[in-house]
């Protein structure tokens, strides 16, 4: 039993090096094809999971460890309960530390372990607006922005406040955490405006409703992944 326990923690931790290296053969062996992963008050799929994993934005690096809290093994069930940490790192403002609790159902398939269902919950932090050394450098943030999907991002800068809209919505204002970090509160997002070798921005990481999405601004669009 305790050597089931050590395998299901040390395949949780292979699971999230997969999600940090964006290594998304492991991500394929470890996850079942009919996992299903609650965030945040919306489920996704493993396919729908894999596009975080394949994430095309270069200029970000992701730091994910796991601590194991409790382990219950049933026959070929086991449920791990535990806390997973991200920190995602642009380079060139302080990294975003995101801390979350997991509950995940691993099964015992072919002499292997593998995920078949996950419930995580962000274990929320007050968000402290924060006094922009430096406001002048909100233009570079400035632009219109598109996701995969097609849906556009404007994101406008005014009386040095960012502002952002999608065609037909109220535009919302953006309230900085950091120079690159910055959060709407009307619809409960936080946006990273990833800087490029040049300095300039044109890479966007929106985190909303347990989703990670990227966009572009126009002219550095890559193609769809669905």
């Amino acid at each position: 039993m305790k050597n089931h326990q050590n395998e299901v923690i040390e395949t949780e931790r292979r699971l999230a090096a997969a999600y940090q290296d964006c290594n998304l053969a492991d991500f394929e062996l470890l996850v079942l094809d009919s996992c299903v992963i609650a965030d945040e008050g919306r489920i996704r799929t493993k396919h729908e999971e894999a596009k975080y994993i394949a994430r095309p934005a270069t200029n970000i690096k992701v730091s994910i460890g796991f601590d194991a809290s409790i382990a219950r093994v049933y026959d070929n069930c086991t449920i791990l309960v535990g806390y997973l940490n991200e920190l995602v790192d642009t380079g060139k403002a302080p990294p975003a530390n995101s801390r979350f609790l997991l509950t995940d159902v691993f099964l015992r398939s072919d002499e292997m372990w593998k995920l078949a269902a996950r419930h995580q919950t962000r274990i929320q932090e007050n968000k402290k607006e924060t006094v922009l050394e430096d406001p002048n450098l909100l233009s570079r943030n400035a632009g219109e922005y598109l996701f995969p999907s097609g849906v556009k991002l404007q994101v406008s800068l005014r009386d040095s406040n960012l502002y952002a809209r999608v065609p037909g919505g109220e535009e919302q204002h953006l309230h900085p955490l950091s120079a690159h970090e910055f959060f709407a509160t009307a619809f409960d997002a936080e946006m990273t405006f990833v800087p490029n070798p040049e300095g300039g921005v044109d890479t966007i990481m929106l985190r909303q409703g347990g989703q990670v999405l990227f966009a572009y601004k126009q002219g550095q669009i890559v193609a769809s992944d669905d």
